[in-house]
């Protein structure tokens, strides 16, 4: 009966996951017969029911605290659908307000992508979380790359497309007004911890870039066909959306 086993059956007992895994909860841990029977007893007091309500309005209350926008997308019924199936289903991976939205934010792209304008604003919202974590950081002050030098993404670094104007669409949702409708003219938006208030709007080149970067990269290859890049390229790395690597 190794303390550790006993912990894990806690865990899962006080984030509900004992319940959906039935019979076999404790199937991979070395519990004693005594224990199993403890546990099973414990799993319907009043104090652990108490301890359950309570983690998990704190994992509610970090995923509406710190995915206001996407939280604002969605209607009331919607919202608290989601927010409850993403409770039942994801364990708390940590107390902080992070990884918790993060993993809030990651669950409705996948399971609600077809509300519309949900993709880029969730999407920012991810991407804004990652990169105010990874910073405030200042610019990298490098005035050229060496084509020999090598770039990738930066981890906190994204391009966010968008179906609408971004400052319409997310003045709509901090001021609960009309939303605008998707039109036909994509806008993006660069994420990245170095950049003033961590987003900006994204050039076409930069995009580009950006794209090619998702591996590691070559300078010389980057700006082979057009040695104009490079400007732009120095650019992403002064802000960290590429990194040096």
């Amino acid at each position: 009966m190794p303390l550790r086993d006993v912990q894990t059956a806690l865990g899962l007992l006080v984030t509900d996951q004992s319940l959906r895994l039935g019979p076999d909860a404790w199937a991979t841990l070395s519990l004693t017969p005594d224990e199993q029977r403890w546990l099973a007893d414990l799993a319907g007091s009043p104090g652990l029911a108490l301890t359950r309500t309570i983690g998990r309005w704190w994992r509610e209350m970090k995923v509406r605290m710190a995915a206001p926008l996407t939280v604002a997308l969605l209607t009331r019924s919607r919202r608290a659908d989601l927010v409850q199936a993403y409770l039942d289903t994801s364990a708390c991976a940590s107390l902080f307000f992070v990884p918790e939205a993060v993993g809030f934010l990651d669950f409705v792209l996948r399971v609600a992508a077809e509300v519309p304008h949900l993709p880029p604003v969730a999407g920012f919202e991810r991407a804004l979380l990652l990169a105010r974590d990874a910073g405030p950081r200042p610019p990298v002050p490098i005035r050229r790359l060496e084509p020999s030098r090598h770039v990738a993404r930066h981890p906190a670094a994204a391009v966010v497309a968008f179906e609408a104007d971004p400052a319409r669409l997310l003045h709509a949702l901090l001021a609960d007004g009309p939303l605008p409708e998707p039109d036909e003219m994509p806008r993006f938006l660069l994420v990245a911890p170095g950049a003033e208030r961590f987003w900006r709007c994204a050039t076409r080149s930069e995009r580009a870039l950006f794209v090619r970067c998702a591996r590691e990269q070559s300078v010389a290859s980057l700006v082979h066909d057009d040695p104009a890049l490079l400007a732009t390229l120095t650019g992403l790395v002064h802000v960290r959306a590429l990194e040096i690597v």
